[in-house]
């Protein structure tokens, strides 16, 4: 992004900025990406239906890596200097049609993209109650994530409200889409601490050779058991 284009950027957030504390919250990033759609040459297109679901896919990645304790604002300076900004702003550059599959699989912010995450989530949710169960989040990645690994989501990261409701201890599609942008972001400091999380079995901040040993009987037997299940007798 050249310098006009930060400058803009930093207007139109400041704009939305409804109480001017330097900080955007979900539904005003929401709108600033839902004012950029029809400037993007990739997006300008997208069915009038998917724009509000789009946006919230979009504007989720923002507070990802940009609100890391979870307050539900994210600073307009650190949003301007983020990847993620940059990312979006790719979408300016040219159509969908000249861009390869894998790009715009790689793009979170193209629509082929966030179709793929609604139909990711819609596909999991079997009772369409708008929520993932364990058993449900078990068939991400064509069930190749461990029981132990899905239990240690649930009990980290997904909303514990609720309580005694029907969807109480389900994953909802924001703590969803939080899931899915740790995995394919391993290597941001963001994804490493969402997993890191996970694998830290009693919250001590590090890992002991027990912690590992446990985490890796759980892949070996799953592996062990898949192997004998395709393979047979």
């Amino acid at each position: 992004m050249n310098q006009v284009s930060l400058t803009q950027a930093r207007i139109d957030m400041s704009e939305l900025d409804e109480d001017s504390d330097g900080f955007l919250q979900p539904h005003e990033m929401e709108a600033y990406i839902r004012g950029l759609i029809p400037n993007l040459a990739q997006l300008r297109d997208m069915p009038a239906a998917f724009v509000q679901m789009y946006c919230r896919i979009a504007a989720h990645k923002f507070f990802f890596f940009c609100d890391p304790h979870r307050r539900g604002k994210a600073c307009i300076k650190k949003i301007l200097l983020s990847n993620c900004l940059q990312e979006l702003m790719e979408l300016h550059q040219e159509t969908e049609e000249e861009v390869i599959d894998t790009e715009q699989a790689e793009n979170w912010f193209s629509l082929t993209s966030a179709q793929r995450i609604c139909d990711m989530f819609l596909a999991l949710d079997k009772d369409m109650n708008g929520t993932l169960s364990k058993q449900e989040l078990r068939e991400y990645a064509d069930g190749t994530l461990t029981d132990i690994f899905i239990e240690r989501v649930f009990d980290e990261h997904v909303w514990r409200g609720k309580i005694g409701g029907r969807n109480a201890r389900e994953m909802d599609f924001e703590s969803f889409l939080d899931f899915v942008l740790a995995l394919e972001n391993k290597d941001a400091p963001e994804g490493l601490t969402y997993l890191f999380r996970c694998l830290d079995l009693h919250g001590r901040g590090f890992l002991t050779t027990a912690d590992i040993h446990t985490l890796f009987r759980w892949h070996c037997c799953k592996h062990a058991y898949r192997r004998a299940w395709f393979l047979g007798p």
